[in-house]
């Protein structure tokens, strides 16, 4: 049974910088964005962390996978940017128990500026109708050594 203050929230967060920032730069600051926002959500009241976690990625190609699962905001990742860039796509999913919706992105509008100082951003909702017709939500069946 899934508890009532359960929270998935899902955001694409578009941020971009007055300077292209370095490989090292952006890999590093992933992990920070998704240390700090595990951290503030549980300063803020989160009861159970349960994952969260983004993709990044550049125009110019690579992506990051970061992710944190406990509540002392120690981030994994995995993958990297090839080159400097000047924008990046965050897509971040925060799955939280204790916390709404609205306080979560509360928390990542103030969290981006202080990871990515003099950076501009813009957060792109995810919305998904479950009572639209004509859509499958099936999952994929693979063949042995499709994967």
């Amino acid at each position: 049974m899934m508890a009532e203050d359960f929270t998935a929230y899902a955001v694409i967060a578009h941020i971009g910088f007055d300077r292209p920032l370095s490989p090292q730069t952006i890999q590093q600051n992933v992990g920070e964005l998704m240390s700090r926002i595990a951290l503030d959500c549980v300063g803020e009241g989160a009861r159970l962390i349960g994952h969260i976690k983004c993709l990044a990625e550049t125009l110019e190609g690579g992506a990051i996978i970061c992710s944190v699962t406990t509540e002392d905001g120690r981030a994994t990742s995995s993958g990297r940017v090839p080159s400097s860039s000047d924008l990046l796509d965050v897509i971040l999913n925060v799955l939280v128990y204790g916390l709404s919706d609205d306080r979560i992105e509360e928390i990542v509008e103030r969290d981006i500026p202080l990871v990515f100082p003099r950076a501009t951003f813009e957060l792109e909702g995810f919305h998904h109708d479950h009572e639209h017709e004509g859509h499958d939500h099936s999952f994929v069946q693979f063949e042995e050594g499709q994967r």
